[in-house]
């Protein structure tokens, strides 16, 4: 017998097309006391026929590829939050610290990882390319199981209408809204 999901709240980082720091983004979840910490993004490849979705979790990239997303995904920081002075603020003692406590969620986060990995490709029909570990600046600082998942490519042109199409936009939020639910029923004591 399945339970029912209590009332969640879910708290946007953003409701306009405006950036957000990465540091705000966490130290928002952390300020609300979230239970979890989920960053949606739209991958992109030089090549245009690379497809799929990924879903990261915190940890040192283990491959060349998940190396060059991690660096991908951390460029915001140069180019919107103030070049090598803000770099700084990510390797700096408070974050070395961070990452220490972020180890507590890292088996959470993994499993969380998987999970949605495994719903969203059951649901979308997509090409799963599987669950990684990145160093990705937005997870870092989150106290609280925290992954990303990359929704496709918006660099390949048949992913790209797919990412444009209301249609697949719900399919897809339905499936990390499930993945989620799973995860709880898992985890049943984690929520508060």
């Amino acid at each position: 017998m399945k339970k029912e999901l209590p009332d969640v709240k879910i708290i946007l980082t953003r409701s306009t097309d405006k950036f957000v720091s990465l540091q705000a983004r966490t130290k928002l979840a952390n300020t609300k006391h979230a239970d979890l910490f989920v960053s949606i993004h739209c991958n992109a490849s030089k090549s245009k026929k690379a497809k799929g979705t990924e879903v990261y979790f915190l940890s040192t990239a283990k491959t060349t590829e998940a190396r060059a997303v991690e660096s991908l995904e951390n460029s915001v920081v140069f180019k919107y939050e103030g070049g090598e002075k803000a770099l700084k603020n990510y390797d700096n003692l408070a974050f070395i610290l961070m990452d220490m406590a972020q180890n507590e969620q890292l088996e959470e986060s993994s499993q969380l990882a998987m999970i949605l990995q495994k719903t969203i490709s059951k649901k979308c029909g997509n090409n799963s390319r599987g669950v990684k570990q990145a160093g990705f600046f937005v997870l870092r600082g989150a106290y609280m199981p925290s992954v990303l998942i990359e929704t496709g490519f918006i660099s390949n042109p048949k992913e790209e209408k797919n990412l444009n199409n209301k249609y697949y936009q719900s399919r897809m939020a339905n499936s990390i809204v499930e993945g989620i639910k799973n995860f709880k029923y898992i985890y049943d004591g984690f929520f508060k």
